[in-house]
Formats: structure tokens, C-alpha cells, sequence
């Protein structure tokens, strides 16, 4: 396999969304570009891009789109220097999954294209999915979606495929025409990941551009029903791959992060340790096992506090005598724990003032707007 697999295929990562479960967070900043250890959450699909070879990489963007721009593009011209973004800012209105496709139809879906998340967090393999597509496609596959194995007991949505991948039902909306209920009794359950490998002809299917549509309910259900041939390519069941909906969600993939250990969870060349690219905007780090990452000078009275790891100071904190941080913290810029003050199991972006003794545990922090704000990720 070359070097940069991907190197001549076109993407889209989707950056539209309003993220109205992180607010009032992300009435300031677009869900898109907060901060998750330091990296804007989009930039952990364009690593895994730009890695395998992507040179030019789609965003759509809508909500606060000038501001989500501003920050990415100076991200990518810091980190991913051979990266070019292309915008496509939708108005004036959201257009969906799919109509995001139908408005670059002529620019991106000429050929097979890849189309990925942008607020998940995946270790994924992205050349090994590109190249079951190829395989899948000359066997007439339309689509192939990367998938896991779907842990017992979870409430995510269920995909069922057969033996050889081929999707027989999706997320209870829908399923492949001639399928018996012995197909269905006899399938393997996994879970789709939210990055797909798609030939343009689905694109054509989709209402035109303008309209607002979904890949999925106006894509892929009617293409099963009308016997299309659409496949899951499935990951190991330990593939790193967190879903940052909620500010909950956003702590446990924080929290996946510090505990990822030797898993897979960034690609990066055969030179570069992974666990440093991990925490490559880390002032001063350490996982799960206690490495350190950095240089501890950098944070302002650190020999006074205590520090229990897993940790991500990013620049210019200060802590206080008696302060308590970590584990499962992280502190982003600017932010100040006062004298026996706790931050555990958080993530305080920018600017928080932690008061003397107080506790912030479980919630996302930042002050925006001249003020304080918080989301609460974990129950009382």
C-alpha cells in the first residue's frame, strides 16, 4: 500500500451542526472547533485525512461559520501545514448531511469520496476502509460505512449486516429489499461510526440542492429498499470511538483520551510517537500510566498543588497553594485554581476562576462573554 493511500481522494467533514446540547458553551464557541485536550474537536478527523495522504479537505459550516473558519484555519496552517480546507458555508439555512453533498455535488462527488464527522472521536484505520471499498464497489456496492461491533446492552442505534457485510437493516428506519426475518435472526449487530465511503450515484438519489436532507433517510433507507448493495466495513470492538453530543459524552471521550493506553486513537507517521502527537498541544501532560508530556515549569505554582493523573494543562494556568487537579482534568488557557480548590473529572476551556475550596467536578467550563459558563456532564 502507498505511503498516502488517500492522497487523490476528495472529503467532506461535516462542521455544521449547532451543537445545542453543549449550550450556552456553544453559543460562543462553534461546536466544531472546542477545545478537547487542546485540539479543535473537527481536527482529529483532518489528522486521520492528512495522515493518509489528503491534501484538500470540504467543511461545511453554517452555525457561526465565520468564527468556526477563523479558528480552524489557523489551527491547520499551525498543525497540518500541506493541508488546504475548502468552505462551504450553507444560507440560508442548514442543509443537512445530504444536502451538504448535494451542494458540492460538481466539486466533490465526481468520483468516490469519503465523508466523515466531525465532532466524533475515532481511532480509525481510514486507508483500510478506502480499500474495502474498492473491493466492495467492484462487486456493485454503493457505500461502505465504517462500523463496530455493538457492546450488549448499548442504546446506540443497531445496524445488521450479513456474513459478507452487506447492510440488511439500518437503525430501525429501514431495511434491504428481499431480506426474510431469518436474514434479519441470523445478523451480526454492530454500530455505524458516522464515516462513509460513498460513490457518487447515491448523491443523485438525494433531493436537489437547496433542500435540506439526511445521507441516511433520503440516501441510503431508500436505496435498500429499492436492493442496493450497501456495506459495513467493521472495526475491531476496542476501536477508540467516542460520539461528543453531549457535555457527558465530551468527558468520557476526555476521559478515553487519558485512558487510550496503546490503542490506536491518532494516525501519524511511522517516525512520530503516537502518545506525543496525542498531546501535542499539551503544556504540561501525563496519561493514565503517569507519562509525562511537556515541561511542568510551565504551569504557575504547580509545587503547591497536587496533581493526580491523568492531566492537560494547556498555556498560562496558574494554580494556587492546596489546589487539587485531575485526575480526568483539563485545564486549557488562562484559568486560575484557587487554594484548596478542585477540578477533577472536568475540563475548564479558557478563563475559569476556581474560588477557594470550590469543587468543579463533572462539568465544562469556560468563561465567554464576560462571564462564567457550565455544562454539567455527569449527575449529581
Amino acid at each position: 500500500m502507498s505511503e498516502f493511500p488517500l492522497a487523490d481522494v476528495p472529503a467532506l467533514v461535516l462542521g455544521a451542526g449547532f451543537g445545542t446540547r453543549l449550550r450556552p458553551l456553544t453559543e460562543h464557541v462553534p461546536k466544531p472547533v472546542v477545545p478537547l485536550l487542546g485540539r479543535p474537536l473537527i481536527g482529529h478527523a483532518l489528522i486521520h485525512l492528512y495522515a493518509a495522504g489528503c491534501q484538500t479537505v470540504h467543511v461545511n459550516a453554517f452555525h457561526q461559520s465565520s468564527k468556526m473558519q477563523a479558528v480552524l484555519d489557523t489551527w491547520v496552517q499551525r498543525r497540518l501545514l500541506r493541508l488546504t480546507l475548502r468552505w462551504s458555508v450553507e444560507a440560508p439555512h442548514i442543509l443537512g448531511t445530504g444536502g451538504a453533498l448535494r451542494r458540492l455535488e460538481d466539486r466533490l462527488c465526481t468520483r468516490s469520496f469519503l465523508l466523515l464527522n466531525g465532532d466524533a472521536i475515532l481511532g480509525m484505520d481510514l486507508p483500510a476502509l478506502w480499500a474495502a471499498h474498492q473491493r466492495n464497489r467492484a462487486e456493485g456496492a454503493e457505500a461502505t460505512l465504517l462500523c463496530r461491533p455493538r457492546p450488549p446492552g448499548s442504546d446506540l442505534r443497531r445496524v445488521l449486516v450479513d456474513a459478507e457485510g452487506r447492510i440488511l437493516e439500518m437503525t430501525g428506519l429501514g431495511q434491504r429489499a428481499g431480506v426474510t426475518d431469518a436474514d434479519l435472526a441470523a445478523a451480526r449487530e454492530v454500530v455505524f461510526c458516522g464515516v462513509h465511503a460513498i460513490e457518487p450515484s447515491v448523491v443523485g438519489y438525494l433531493p436537489p440542492d437547496g433542500v435540506e436532507s439526511c445521507i441516511v433517510r433520503q440516501g441510503y433507507i431508500p436505496r435498500l429498499a429499492a436492493g442496493a448493495d450497501l456495506r459495513a466495513h467493521v472495526a475491531d470492538e476496542d476501536l477508540v470511538f467516542h460520539d461528543v453530543g453531549t457535555a457527558g459524552r465530551y468527558l468520557d471521550a476526555q476521559a478515553g483520551l487519558f485512558e487510550a493506553g496503546e490503542r490506536r486513537v491518532l494516525a501519524v507517521a511511522p517516525e512520530v510517537d503516537p502518545k506525543e502527537a496525542l498531546y501535542q498541544e499539551a503544556s504540561y501532560a501525563a496519561d493514565a500510566s503517569g507519562r509525562e508530556y511537556g515541561n511542568p515549569d510551565s504551569v504557575e505554582g504547580l509545587a503547591g498543588a497536587t496533581l493526580e493523573a491523568p492531566f492537560f494543562f494547556g498555556p498560562r494556568n496558574r494554580l494556587e497553594p492546596g489546589a487539587i487537579v485531575g485526575p480526568h482534568a483539563s485545564l486549557g488557557a488562562f484559568n486560575v485554581v484557587g487554594s484548596g480548590g478542585v477540578v477533577r473529572d472536568a475540563a475548564l476551556w479558557s478563563g475559569v476562576e476556581v474560588a477557594p475550596t470550590e469543587r468543579l467536578e463533572g462539568v465544562v467550563a469556560a468563561k465567554l462573554g464576560g462571564e462564567r459558563l457550565w455544562v454539567a456532564g455527569r449527575e449529581n
